[in-house]
């Protein structure tokens, strides 16, 4: 049975990727999807609040999309509807990303038969999981609007 669901409260998070540090201080800056994969592409997993916070790890590679979790659940939001506080304001992962004096935001990449054996082992959509993967999720467009000097 798929697990589809509406995200709420406070977010927990254990780190995927335990040698890097997970980004703090984050927030859905809208209701926005939560997928099973870094693209509109992969199914929703649920769908997160306006102002929620967030456990982020790490984002895709130019800061398109961002491994989160959510009440023990992992899963991909836009980046471009993630908001990090910085410097006494809050704004978006892929302008906080570039003006961070460190690499806070850690890059990272997406393997489905890794993640999604990690994580969705009991929703439905798990079962056909070749079709999903001959996706090239790194060639996915930004979503509409999208500016990365907000």
């Amino acid at each position: 049975m798929q697990q589809t669901f509406i995200l709420a409260a406070t977010f927990v998070g254990v780190a995927f990727l335990s040698s890097q540090p997970a980004l703090a201080g984050t927030y859905s800056a809208a209701q926005i999807n939560m997928r099973a994969g870094p693209s509109t592409h992969y199914p929703s997993i649920g769908i997160l609040p306006e102002g929620v916070s967030l456990q982020v790890f790490g984002c895709t590679n130019g800061y398109r999309w961002c491994d989160v979790e959510a009440h023990g659940r992992r899963g991909w939001v836009s980046a471009a509807y993630i908001d990090v506080d910085y410097d006494a304001r809050r704004i978006r992962v892929p302008v906080y990303a570039h003006q961070a004096q460190e690499p806070i935001v850690p890059t990272v990449s997406f393997d489905i038969n890794t993640y999604w054996s990690g994580h969705y082992t009991d929703y439905d959509f798990y079962r056909d999981m070749d079709s999903w993967g001959d996706f090239d999720w790194e060639a996915d467009a930004p979503p509409p609007g999208w500016d990365p000097d907000w």
